[in-house]
């Protein structure tokens, strides 16, 4: 079986020793039914890849061109049988090649997607902050003609807005999913709505005007504390579900694709305390800040309002998903403010809830 499955996946002109080798942890790993198959894989390929280039110094770069191009030529029907046999009724994690280089395609996309949700993510405090980590934030450049700096704003903002909340919708997923695969469904759900981040990013135009100044060394030090529990609370509240399944890396590296649990209703941790501490997190984000501009200003006026719309639609869809148990959370538990706790119920034995935020 390792050999076939050696033979099958790497071309006899690729196999060498020591990959083949890892073929037979890779068989292993699969009969006693663990995901080392997958990494085995992966390292196999790396390994294989590494033994070729180092074959011969002189002829290093040529060895990886062709290669390159022999493996394009030579796999391709191979990979577009594998994503439409896999799109439909085979196994996710079938031990036919076809099923393993999907996966390997799949966790790549997956990462690639997460790690530039990340760094929009690390560049949005630093944004928002006015700090000078990066070369742009919600304040600096100069300020240019009043209208159409406002219009740039609000449309790029808009983007945003409609993108994070239309493909979060059941509806759109539904259609959605006759095009893109379920594991790379979150995922290019993550990556539009970061790259539309960094278009914010790039195209916002400040408006220096400024609205409040803090002066007090106590208040500016609490509004700068609050600022960054913000984020804390937003990061830390993705754990609390499921922050892997959240970013798309689950559903693409998961060992089947029913996998990954179905959708259910958490209330532990924060979500004892309000409905949405993700968005809660990002208000407090938004409006803490010793210094207040005009610019500053606008971005929280209509984020936060955009927030509240994006709750609105996301509570229908919960409403639906879960019925009298979300509506009974709903009495008890308030949707952004942790107010009058003392009429909420112990909530201590749900398990994990999923979001669209």
């Amino acid at each position: 079986v390792a050999s076939r499955i050696a033979s099958r996946v790497f071309r006899p002109s690729v196999r060498l020793g020591l990959g083949a080798v890892l073929a037979d942890l890779a068989a292993f790993a699969d009969f006693v039914g663990s995901d080392l198959l997958f990494l085995t894989i992966v390292l196999t390929i790396c390994l294989n890849y590494s033994e070729i280039f180092y074959f011969s110094t002189c002829f290093k770069q040529l060895f990886k061109l062709k290669l390159t191009l022999w493996w394009l030529v030579a796999d391709w029907p191979r990979l577009w049988v594998g994503f439409t046999s896999i799109h439909g009724a085979l196994p996710f994690d079938a031990v036919q090649p076809k099923g393993i280089i999907v996966r390997v395609i799949y966790a790549t996309y997956a990462a690639i997607a997460y790690l530039v949700f990340l760094g929009s993510f690390l560049y949005a405090i630093a944004f928002v902050g006015n700090i000078s980590w990066v070369p742009k934030t919600i304040d600096s450049g100069l300020a240019g003609p009043v209208v159409p700096a406002l219009i740039a704003n609000l449309l790029v903002l808009g983007a945003f807005a409609i993108q994070h909340s239309v493909m979060a919708r059941p509806a759109f997923k539904r259609w959605w999913g006759q095009f893109i695969p379920q594991p790379m469904e979150r995922s290019t759900y993550v990556l539009l709505a970061s790259l539309l981040l960094i278009l914010l990013f790039v195209v916002w135009q400040p408006f220096p005007q400024v609205i409040w100044t803090v002066e007090n060394p106590i208040g500016k030090a609490l509004l700068t504390g609050l600022f960054w529990v913000g984020w804390v609370t937003v990061l830390c509240s993705t754990f609390m579900i499921n922050h892997f399944e959240l970013f798309g890396l689950k559903q693409a590296i998961a060992r089947h694709v029913a996998a990954t649990t179905p959708p259910s209703l958490t209330t532990r941790y924060l979500y004892q305390f309000v409905r949405h501490p993700i968005m809660l997190g990002f208000i407090i984000a938004f409006w803490s800040t010793p210094v207040m501009s005009l610019g500053h200003l606008l971005f929280a006026v209509m984020t936060t309002a955009y927030i509240f719309i994006g709750i609105t639609l996301e509570e229908h869809d919960m409403a639906a998903a879960f019925g009298r148990a979300y509506r009974a959370y709903q009495d008890r538990v308030p949707m952004i403010l942790p107010f009058n706790l003392g009429k909420r119920k112990d909530t201590s034995s749900s398990s994990t809830r999923y979001a669209d935020k």
